[in-house]
């Protein structure tokens, strides 16, 4: 993700895309239309028919679940298997899905026993997706990719033990797989009504060393993007957010393409962020700010040409995708008033200092809020 603080005021219109309404456009008709038909049109693309597209149903409507339901932290006891089979029926039967109940609970057991015994701490479990396609999560502090034996129902593997557990999770899925990230791993499933003959096969997302060609100085028609007194600690905890929205709209792609035909879209302009950030200039300076946890740092930045026009769209779709969890459509955490704050402050200066206006320093607290790291860890 690119350098992340700003001026308080929504990037201006010209800027945006011709197809690109403005946000307050949007709200006007966020009752009516589908969530990805929203997130469709901030993106520039043509607007999904609700009949091909719903978020949640009417099974969510009437559910007491919240949607921002803060992970469960487990521990390396058998407890915690016990503990987190019964949360996960409990959500079951508060999003009324007990067509999922028993896949579900076996699931979980078999994950949460695989964490127990062969992952490292700190370990949770939670629940993501939308109220259709609910997902389950355990996070665990091993970047170790479980071991799954795709033969285990096959007569020579029916006495084997090594990865049966894994093998019915892929039994008990619609869809499952692993997450390997810097500080561990996410090994998550969508439960399915019933118990398949064989198990699906994982979706594996392992991070791989990019090569970098970058020049050794920025080319001329690149813009100087400056952050004077940057805070740091600040941008660090609204990357974690970044990450986990950015998370929930690629699993949708990959696990449902065929009922959310506009997450897959939506994930290009993720990717051309992440292409931009290969081109930026200035990043290794700010990647040691946030490795050594200072509070504040003078940045420059030099980014490609369009950095703008993107980072405008960037906020466009992290708003309302924020707009979205404070609704409770998504089974996610909405960002803190600081998060939503600073990404307007942040991305906001690319599309300031593009309009040749001078930097603008970032006008609040220093100090990180700890609301949402205390309801998302």
């Amino acid at each position: 993700m690119p350098a992340l603080a700003c001026s308080h005021e929504r990037p201006p219109g010209p800027l945006r895309t011709s197809a690109a309404p403005s946000l307050s456009d949007l709200r006007d008709t966020a009752e009516s239309t589908p969530v990805f038909g929203l997130w469709s049109v901030a993106a520039g693309y043509s607007p999904v028919s609700s009949s091909t597209i719903r978020l949640s149903g009417t099974r969510g409507e009437g559910s007491s679940l919240p949607l921002n339901r803060p992970p469960v932290p487990l521990d390396s006891s058998p407890r915690s298997v016990q503990e987190a089979r019964r949360w996960a029926g409990d959500v079951c039967r508060d999003l009324d899905r007990g067509d999922l109940l028993e896949c579900t609970e076996l699931a979980v057991t078999e994950l949460v026993t695989n964490a127990v015994l062969h992952a490292a701490p700190p370990m949770s479990l939670k629940v993501a997706g939308t109220f259709d396609h609910p997902r389950f999560e355990v996070h665990d502090g091993s970047r170790g990719l479980p071991q799954l034996n795709p033969r285990m129902t096959e007569d020579d593997e029916l006495l084997s033990t090594i990865g049966r557990g894994l093998g019915l999770v892929g039994m008990c899925s619609t869809s499952w797989g692993v997450d390997v990230h810097d500080d561990g791993k996410i090994v998550w499933f969508e439960p399915a009504t019933s118990l398949a003959a064989t198990p699906a096969s994982p979706v594996l997302d392992v991070p791989t060393e990019a090569s970098s060609t970058q020049p050794a100085t920025p080319p001329a028609d690149y813009l100087r993007v400056v952050f004077d007194d940057m805070p740091v600690r600040l941008l660090a905890d609204f990357r974690r957010h970044y990450h986990e929205v950015r998370r929930e709209l690629r699993l949708l792609a990959l696990a449902h393409e065929d009922d959310y035909p506009v997450a897959k879209s939506l994930t290009q302009l993720f990717h051309r962020v992440d292409e931009m950030s290969r081109l930026m200039f200035g990043l290794p300076a700010l990647e040691r700010a946030l490795a050594d946890g200072v509070e504040r740092a003078d940045i420059v930045l030099h980014t490609p040409p369009g950095s703008a026009e993107t980072m405008a769209q960037l906020l466009e779709l992290l708003e309302l995708a924020d707009e979205f969890c404070r609704a409770q459509r998504l089974l996610a955490l909405a960002a803190t008033t600081q998060q939503f704050e600073l990404q307007r402050w942040y991305l906001g200066e690319f599309v300031r200092q593009a309009r040749g206006e001078p930097p603008l320093r970032w006008a609040g607290t220093y100090k990180v809020d700890p609301s949402y790291r205390q309801s998302a860890s």
